[in-house]
């Protein structure tokens, strides 16, 4: 037996399928419940802006990381709906080491602005 189902929108996210991802490993590897999402890499779709910035955020952290010998970095990059992806809604370095902030952000947005792009169209 066969079904048909119509739509408005012509998409399936009126009915509760919204492309989230079911648990599993994240971009960082195994997941760690102490210090990453439960939840694996975002989307279904390859621009999917969770799963570029995801990559983003982890190169931007290693890179800072190598770069200023810091013990730790946390990079948050969260997108805003209808926005390009080069304007990041909240884009924040945190870190664990003595550099100035200044340098920190200074370096952060460099490593964005030279990779963003690039990102982009190669997805």
């Amino acid at each position: 037996k066969h079904s048909l189902y119509l739509t408005v929108s012509g998409t399936s996210a009126e009915h509760g399928d919204d492309g989230c991802v079911g648990r599993g490993n994240n971009l960082m590897g195994v997941i760690n419940p102490f210090r990453a999402t439960p939840e694996a890499i975002a989307g279904k779709n390859l621009t999917h802006p969770g799963k570029l910035y995801n990559f983003l955020a982890k190169e931007i952290a290693k890179e800072l990381t190598e770069r200023l010998n810091l013990r730790e970095v946390y990079v948050t990059l969260v997108s805003e709906i209808g926005k390009p992806l080069n304007e990041p809604r909240v884009f924040d370095v945190k870190f664990d080491g003595n550099v100035k902030e200044e340098e920190i952000r200074r370096i952060a947005d460099e490593i964005f602005e030279s990779r963003i792009e690039k990102l982009v169209k190669n997805f």
